[in-house]
């Protein structure tokens, strides 16, 4: 019984991620096309306007074989896998605070600031993996909804306000040093949006995580000679995945580590 119950929540819960994802998907589309995110979705290749029955997240894709209805040309295929992700991701959130929160007021705050955070994250990801930029009308408005979360949901604010000063800090340092050649200005207000989310020292393990993941993708392509050390990268993908590991496994990660000394 209760299995068939949790089966039926995940399910919503995944459904209704999948529509975050599309939302997302579009966004970002629109967003980099300075367009308004009003109106209907449309085929960027013929105009065509999407109907009730090509909205559908995953299904639609599915459906339609992955092109569009009229002119068949191919739809990104990132478009589906971010709503994939999207959905996986918000079903995780909701079972792992489920599992882990008692107060169901808390439960319920948490779980919203959660998925505000991972959905900005998935944005972020994508913005920054296709166009090279951390978008301000994102991060800015991120920063101050987590700020909003955390303060109601009590965390200790010193630790909030001490991980923005080191997630900032630490890149606007390098910013500082190299004049922008290392780091962009984008990232250091990612920084601050990961120390906003994750307060101190949690936001120490994102960048632990985001420089470990950077290196082992950067540094085969440099010793194949396919990217040279000057080359940009899209540094944000990589802090976005190392936001969402520090938020679930942080505390864990850095507790079993220091039990070492």
């Amino acid at each position: 019984m209760f299995s068939v119950f949790y089966i039926f929540i995940a399910a919503i819960i995944f459904i209704f991620g999948t529509a975050i994802g599309s939302f997302i998907s579009a966004t970002v589309y629109r967003m980099h096309k300075k367009e308004t995110m009003l109106g209907r979705s449309y085929c960027p290749r013929c105009g065509y306007k999407l109907g009730f029955f090509d909205l559908f997240p995953i299904f639609s894709f599915l459906y339609l074989h992955g092109k569009c209805r009229k002119c068949k040309s191919k739809i990104d295929v990132e478009y589906f896998l971010t709503e994939i992700i999207s959905g996986a991701v918000f079903v995780f959130s909701f079972f792992y605070r489920w599992l882990n929160i008692d107060a169901e007021e808390m439960l319920v705050w948490t779980i919203l600031r959660d998925w505000l955070f991972l959905g900005g994250l998935i944005f972020l990801f994508i913005y920054d993996f296709k166009y090279r930029i951390l978008p301000d009308k994102i991060t800015f408005p991120l920063i101050s909804a987590m700020l909003i979360f955390n303060f109601f949901l009590e965390e200790n604010f010193k630790n909030i306000l001490i991980g923005i000063a080191v997630g900032a800090g630490f890149f606007l340092i390098q910013y500082l040093i190299s004049r922008g050649k290392w780091v962009g200005d984008g990232d250091i207000r990612m920084g601050a949006l990961l120390g906003a989310a994750l307060g101190w020292p949690n936001v120490v393990f994102a960048l632990f995580v985001a420089y470990i993941l950077g290196s082992a993708a950067t540094v085969p392509l440099v010793l194949m000679k396919k990217k040279k050390l000057k080359s940009q990268i899209a540094f944000g993908t990589f802090l976005a995945i190392g936001g969402f590991t520090a938020m679930y496994w942080g505390n864990d990660i850095m507790n079993w580590y220091l039990s070492f000394f």
